[in-house]
């Protein structure tokens, strides 16, 4: 079996059929308050039953590819919302390699 993530690690990977199964998901997170947030990750309007309300909040979308079996996180982003799930989750299966498989936390349309 080969070594478990990093140089230094002792342990070895738990495989799932003799593979490594991949989870992929994200979600979006309001964030606090603040110029400095506003202007890196934008403004998404608050709006209320009748439309909008006149408000905002800076909000980003945070994703995570993960070793389910070993439970290992291989690759975290907090990104603006704007950046659509799907982009995230290919730009992560680049932690992915071949043999992999992967579970995505909603079907990847392409």
């Amino acid at each position: 079996m080969p070594s478990i993530y990093g140089p230094e690690a002792k342990a070895e990977i738990e495989l799932w059929h003799g593979h490594r199964l991949m989870g992929v998901d994200s979600s979006l997170a309001r964030l606090p308050n603040s110029a400095q947030l506003w202007e890196q990750f934008g403004v998404v309007e608050a709006s209320k039953q009748l439309g909008s309300s006149g408000a905002g909040y800076p909000e980003g979308r945070m994703s995570v590819i993960y070793d389910l079996v070993n439970r290992v996180g291989l690759d975290g982003r907090l990104e603006p919302s704007r950046l659509g799930e799907v982009d995230l989750a290919i730009a992560q299966l680049a932690r992915a390699k071949p043999g992999d498989v992967t579970i995505n936390g909603r079907l990847l349309h392409g």
